[in-house]
């Protein structure tokens, strides 16, 4: 993206450049159509209308970029509270010990603290599920009229721009759906971490307790698009696939 976006600011600077070689307004187009309430062609307006929209093509994909870093984020902090809740779990008698209470006692925080990581997932889940619907929607698209414009580009120059923006996409597609994906592992992988903790040597009350909570981590904390399906790794494929069906229905 960070490519992309730099190509776009190189790119038609330097097409602005040439169009004000000469006084002709009649070879002078915008980066992209738009309604403006002025006359575009008057040479004063056409620079602001140009550049208006060369602002908004420099901003957009950072927009862009900062809105898939906060959403990373926030699955980011509830894989690490997952991996620092499995650790607790596996050493929760060694941790117990090192805060001078009870095992029972510890394991219930522990356990609290769990419940407290589920309710944050879910809130994420019911807060962005028809924005990552719609992101979907809109990525899936891109990504095919991106593979298209590869396919059908005419010069070398070409085929590189719409390459870059084709990896772009990809890339943030992947680092989105890959991370909820670990999310969905780790937390199912909880059960194991706990089946590894010496819990055999414990009292009755905490050989129960884990045993619920090995049956409550077996449903793993995930997200999900719309209330359709989850976010895993094969929805990637399934872009993919999407993409390539549109290609070969286009040359039908």
């Amino acid at each position: 993206m960070f490519c992309t976006g730099f190509m776009f600011m190189i790119t038609n600077l330097n097409e602005w450049k040439l169009m004000n070689v000469g006084n002709s307004t009649e070879s002078k187009s915008l980066i992209y159509s738009g309604w403006f309430p002025f006359d575009i062609m008057d040479p004063t307006y056409f620079n602001a209308a140009y550049f208006f929209q060369y602002i908004v093509g420099i901003w957009l994909p950072w927009f862009i970029i900062m809105i898939d870093s906060l959403f990373i984020s926030m699955v980011n902090f509830a894989t690490a509270r997952v991996d620092i809740l499995g650790y607790k779990f596996e050493n929760f008698e060694m941790y117990s010990n090192g805060r001078n209470e009870s095992t029972f006692h510890c394991l219930r925080n522990i356990v609290m603290e769990h419940q407290e990581l589920i309710r944050y997932v879910e809130d994420v889940k019911k807060s962005l599920k028809w924005y990552l619907f719609g992101e979907f929607l809109v990525k899936s698209y891109q990504i095919t009229v991106s593979l298209v414009n590869v396919i059908h580009a005419t010069s070398k120059g070409e085929i590189v721009f719409f390459m870059f923006i084709l990896i772009g996409l990809l890339i943030q597609v992947m680092m989105v759906y890959y991370n909820a994906n670990e999310l969905s592992l780790k937390s199912t992988n909880l059960s194991l971490r706990i089946f590894q903790a010496k819990w055999y040597d414990q009292c009755s009350e905490v050989v129960r307790s884990l045993s619920i909570v090995m049956a409550r981590v077996q449903r793993p904390l995930v997200l999900s698009i719309g209330d359709f399906r989850v976010i895993d790794n094969e929805l990637i494929v399934n872009i993919f696939k999407a993409g390539y069906t549109f290609l070969v229905y286009q040359k039908m």
